[in-house]
């Protein structure tokens, strides 16, 4: 009841659950597979306003991410939080559920009480490591007294906390013989507290960071216990492949690469790379879970509405013209195509994927997004009855002489300029494409993704960079975990960031800008660079107004958004058409 950390967690916390989770487990059955329930319990990580009281912990220490004190647990509670615990897992084995993982990493209660950072007490749940255990190694203990023989338990655990004073790589290995001589069955290697703010980026690793962060931290503990270990952290299918050939753990999980596409794993062993949907490691599954949303993901529109989202055949098959081959147009193509229509996407440049996204895949630590551009490639050559056509602008009498019967606009954006490029500004994309260099001195008008990522580029280069933002803080259009790790990258190179201030004019030798107080003031810079937004190129769109049956448009051409709404809008615009 005051363990969830989210308001659409399951539970299992009651008899009344058990007859959801065995439909769960035939389902999963019934197509090949084993499913294990993760028994979690948030502790001080749960917010009071979902649980509605006040939140328990081992110790009464304010949750850094959530920003409230808990009550500490009495000695009764935690024997209570125990049985809890066991009857849990007896549940999921009575559903039918091939094994449990108790949670016990990432700064939620049970591994609040492993860390010496949440864990104050001085009772027999304290103190030394034998201390903290206790609460993990009685649970283990207590499953393994309710259920079956052979009853599978793993526990997950935060293999170092990289926090001061916190739980430290030599305490969670003697943790681990611990709990396997209590029963583990197997070790789930992760790392870092997420709601104390210790190394979050280890846990949900964004693209900027390199793959397989925790990999040397499960290789020691596969050296260190007799029981099996499972590695994780923004795995591919290849670095799975070599850490198991290299003996550094038994098995590998996927986490976000699941959610980008379900059947990676068996598109793996069928040797259908091409065709896997990857995970860009962009974290909009985790902006969304973590603002109370539903589950949504930038590269796979279905995900969370799979039923609702079948695509099946259209009733009457159209003539299909998509005009623009970045992800909006890629995507309303597939879908389009997919369904029966007869599609033809025209693209005027020379490759798919369309100027933002070759611009942004362009950048260091980016690469992720090509995947997006080889993916649905893949996908449009698998389908015969969808033509592409690159090189070629698409006008007003082209479309006459085609005749389709539905025409996508998907021709993307353009930088907002603000009329500053006639003193002298240039543009994020500019610099990025190598179409402008700038000078030493640089100031970068807006704080948001792009501009972001364009100081932080040129200053990798040497250059002295600003970066002037109107709002009160920069780079909010991010998730918390990519936006820290920008934000740390630009401030070791050195950026300045100046906030609540706006730029209100470009002059030859820098911009004029009102600071909070409202006084004007003058920046010197041998380089404006812009980056505020997009806005739609329409003037195609609005020329074919009335010249065909149906006329659409989605992403910036529509209006500006993310890579997310520019997938989402093109997928839901032609699974219905």
């Amino acid at each position: 009841r005051l363990g969830p950390p989210l308001p659409c967690v399951p539970g299992i916390y009651h008899d009344k659950f058990i007859p959801g989770l065995a439909r769960l487990a035939n389902g999963i059955h019934e197509r090949g597979g084993k499913v294990a329930a993760q028994l979690h319990h948030a502790g001080r990580a749960a917010y009071p306003r979902i649980i509605g009281e006040q939140s328990v912990a081992p110790s009464p220490l304010p949750c850094l991410a959530v920003g409230d004190t808990p009550r500490e647990l009495t000695v009764r509670e935690i024997e209570e939080l125990v049985e809890a615990f066991g009857d849990a897992a007896l549940r999921a084995q009575r559903a039918g559920l091939d094994a449990v993982e108790i949670h016990g990493a990432h700064g939620y209660l049970v591994a609040q009480f492993l860390s010496p950072l949440s864990n104050r007490r001085t009772d027999a749940y304290g103190g030394d490591v034998e201390g903290r255990v206790r609460f993990a190694r009685e649970i283990i203990e207590n499953i393994k007294g309710k259920t079956t023989a052979g009853f599978p338990v793993i526990f997950r655990i935060s293999a170092d906390e990289f926090l001061e004073e916190g739980l430290i790589q030599q305490q969670a290995l003697e943790m681990a013989n611990i709990l396997k001589t209590a029963g583990a069955d197997a070790i789930h290697v992760s790392a870092g507290s997420f709601y104390d703010m210790g190394a979050p980026e280890k846990i949900i690793a964004p693209m900027y960071l390199p793959r397989g962060p925790l990999v040397e931290l499960a290789a020691n503990m596969k050296k260190a216990v007799g029981v099996p270990v499972i590695a994780v952290g923004s795995m591919t299918g290849e670095l799975a492949e070599q850490i198991l050939k290299d003996g550094r753990c038994d098995f590998v999980a996927f986490g976000r690469a699941l959610i980008a596409d379900p059947h990676y794993v068996r598109k793996l062993n069928e040797q259908r790379e091409d065709e896997i949907c990857h995970c860009i490691r962009c974290n909009g599954c985790l902006a969304t879970i973590f603002l109370f949303k539903p589950l949504a993901c930038t590269v796979n529109p279905r995900v969370g509405r799979e039923k609702e989202s079948e695509l099946g055949a259209a009733a009457t098959k159209k003539k299909f013209m998509v005009i623009g081959g970045g992800p909006a147009g890629m995507e309303a193509a597939i879908v389009a195509g997919m369904r029966g229509h007869e599609v033809t996407l025209y693209e005027r440049s020379d490759q798919l994927g369309g100027e933002q996204l070759k611009l942004a895949m362009s950048l260091p630590g980016k690469e992720d997004l090509k995947t997006i551009v080889t993916y649905r490639t893949a996908m449009l050559d698998g389908l015969e009855n969808v033509t592409i056509k690159l090189n070629e602008e698409v006008d007003k009498e082209l479309v006459a002489r085609e005749k389709p019967e539905v025409v996508v606009v998907a021709t993307g954006g353009r930088p907002h300029l603000m009329g500053w490029d006639e003193a002298g500004a240039v543009t994020a994309h500019d610099i990025i494409g190598g179409k402008a260099q700038a000078g030493h001195k640089v100031i970068v008008t807006g704080g948001g993704l792009v501009g972001c990522e364009t100081a932080h580029f040129l200053a990798e280069q040497g250059k002295d960079v600003t970066v002037i933002e109107m709002l009160d803080d920069v780079a909010t259009d991010m998730d918390i975990i990519s936006r820290m790790v920008l934000l740390a990258k630009m401030e070791d190179r050195g950026v300045e960031i100046v906030t609540k201030t706006e730029v209100v004019e470009v002059v030859n030798d820098g911009v004029v800008v009102t600071d909070p107080e409202g006084k004007r003031r003058s920046i010197f810079a041998d380089t404006v660079v812009l980056a505020l937004g997009v806005e739609p190129v329409d003037g195609l769109l609005k020329e074919l107004d009335g010249l065909v049956p149906e006329l659409y448009a989605c992403g910036d051409a529509k209006e500006y958004g993310t890579l997310m709404d520019a997938i989402r809008a093109a997928f839901h615009l032609t699974k219905s058409r």
